[in-house]
């Protein structure tokens, strides 16, 4: 295994996703510039956007022509297209591009090429990138993973401490992996909702306004749960952040017989108040939320990585006093990671009337029937 240590520039492409395959060493030899792919890709989308510089050592910079070609099962599925200009609208949850060269603007340094193409679990996806007239080349195949089935089991309101004005919603999920051998997830959620305000006009007639919330990311405290600390509880003495897992993956090696059940907490709020303005003050309203827990079907690959990313970000980068932490690389011929999620998803909904609502933060009242 090639070790990889993350080096501000050099990761842009090495911090790409962990994985049980190569790794990149935190003091690399200078071995030349390399083609640097990295992707996070999703079942759930057709749209693909997969990232592409050169690097070496020290530096990532981005290409000046490329191709990029996809293969599902060993059959050409599409030829990429280069991104021009500065749309970001394919940039989503890529926490390692931040990282893959220390900044922000350093993402712009990665050419950016969209893959129009559908795959699902089970399926073996190969990606094929060269630049600089073929000059550099690299690829790597990915086997698209099973996501598990769930149901919300339970939901709480409570309190965080007796003196507590921030009630928070326990949520219990369970479930069972559909796939033998050993599998990682990923834990998100996310919120949207529709609401109608109700308006008297002081005539004796009601106006009713009708609004909708699109879904937006729900910050999960997951606690002390051994599933989503990934065996490692948080509360004991961290010294070098193995039991952050700020990115909550984790694998089946606390699950009974296939299934499993795990509980965390989200802001009352914040899923029962989805919205952040719903215009002018008014005598009701009426709202109805849909919290959507996502549990991802993840590769080994990314679990490693985010794994590692977590442990980075909890020593901010400092590792005098740690093992250099090492992110996978599952990209042949160059380097960085390329991995893909299948999405699961549950859902709870919340029903809630608001009287007299004229700030959006207010005591909630009982469920409407």
């Amino acid at each position: 295994m090639r070790s990889i240590v993350k080096t501000l520039a050099i990761i842009a492409a090495a911090i790409s996703l962990p994985g049980c395959v190569n790794e990149i060493e935190w003091h690399r030899k200078d071995e030349g510039k390399s083609l640097v792919m990295n992707a996070q890709l999703s079942s759930a989308d057709s749209l693909h956007c997969i990232y592409l510089s050169i690097g070496d050592y020290s530096t990532v910079e981005s290409i000046s022509d490329g191709a990029v070609k996809c293969f599902v099962n060993g059959s050409l599925a599409a030829e990429g297209t280069a991104l021009d200009g500065e749309d970001e609208s394919y940039l989503k949850d890529d926490r390692f591009i931040q990282l893959a060269s220390g900044s922000m603007p350093s993402m712009m340094r990665q050419s950016r090429f969209i893959v129009k193409a559908s795959f699902k679990p089970g399926d073996l996806v190969r990606i094929e990138a060269t630049a600089v007239g073929g000059k550099y080349s690299a690829w790597t195949e990915v086997r698209v993973p099973q996501a598990p089935s769930c149901t919300v089991s339970d939901t709480t309101m409570t309190s965080e401490g007796e003196r507590s004005s921030f009630p928070v919603v326990a949520i219990r999920v369970k479930g069972n992996d559909v796939s033998d051998g050993r599998d990682c997830f990923r834990l998100t959620a996310g919120v949207s909702g529709e609401a109608e305000a109700v308006h008297g006009d002081g005539t004796g007639n009601w106006i009713r306004v009708p609004y909708s919330f699109p879904e937006k990311s729900v910050r999960i405290d997951k606690g002390n749960d051994p599933i989503l600390c990934d065996g490692v509880p948080g509360s004991d003495l961290d010294l070098f952040g193995a039991g952050q897992n700020n990115f909550l993956v984790f694998s089946d090696q606390l699950f009974d017989n296939g299934s499993f059940e795990f509980g965390f907490k989200v802001g009352a709020a914040d899923v029962l108040l989805p919205g952040e303005s719903i215009g002018e003050p008014c005598d009701t309203l009426c709202l109805e939320s849909t919290l959507r827990v996502h549990v991802w079907g993840i590769t080994k690959e990314e679990y490693h990585y985010l794994k590692a990313l977590s442990i980075y970000e909890y020593n901010e980068g400092d590792i005098s006093l740690t093992e250099p932490v090492s992110f996978p690389d599952n990209v042949e011929g160059g380097v960085g990671i390329v991995s893909i999620a299948t999405p699961g998803e549950c859902t709870v909904t919340f029903r809630r009337r608001y009287p007299r609502y004229g700030i959006l933060y207010q005591p909630v009242s009982p469920d409407l029937p």
